[in-house]
């Protein structure tokens, strides 16, 4: 299934790379970011506990968690969510989105490498690990982000050029 999704997402972004990319506002990057972002929290939830330091927390994740610099980022702004019990409406309304900007951008340029990826590289879990996690295929595993934004997702396959402009509004206001 992922090896289809993937191949749609190829062709989809072919196609688009010809076609003029929708135009977005900085806002709308924003807050898609942002949603994304809220998501995620909602997703490493479960292995937060109240009291934890940040690097209890990241050893709680299932996975030999060995985060590139971004993922490092993305994680730290889960958890200071988390630690401050932030709705999903403060996320939506305050999060810069810069974070989950970087986490595309990095996916991003693993894509334009051609490698297929589901987040793990990312925050550096190998196959072999990814193999050894328990795997419920009806529950998306924490660190996959494409799955863990399943209802994004098809907007994202639908629109390369729009995730590269989100990539730019984002990173460059930096």
């Amino acid at each position: 299934m992922k090896k289809l999704l993937l191949a749609v997402a190829c062709i989809c972004s072919a196609a688009i790379s010809f076609a003029q990319p929708k135009t977005i506002s900085k806002e709308e990057a924003r807050f898609i970011c942002a949603e994304m972002m809220a998501n995620f929290t909602e997703s490493v939830a479960p292995y937060y506990k109240d009291g934890m330091s940040y690097d209890e927390f990241r050893t709680a994740l299932p996975g030999d968690v060995k985060p590139t610099k971004e993922a490092t980022a993305l994680l730290m702004n889960s958890f200071e969510m988390l630690v401050n019990k932030t709705e999903r409406d403060v996320i939506l309304r305050m999060n810069s989105g810069v974070e989950m900007a970087q986490a595309l951008q990095y996916m991003y340029q693993l894509h334009e490498k051609g490698i297929s990826t589901d987040g793990a590289e990312f925050f550096g879990i190998s196959k072999e690990q990814q193999r050894e996690m328990s795997s419920d295929s009806t529950k998306c595993r924490w660190y996959e982000l494409w799955c863990n934004v399943k209802d994004f997702a098809n907007w994202v396959i639908e629109n390369w050029g729009t995730i590269q402009q989100i990539i730019i509004f984002i990173i460059t206001t930096l």
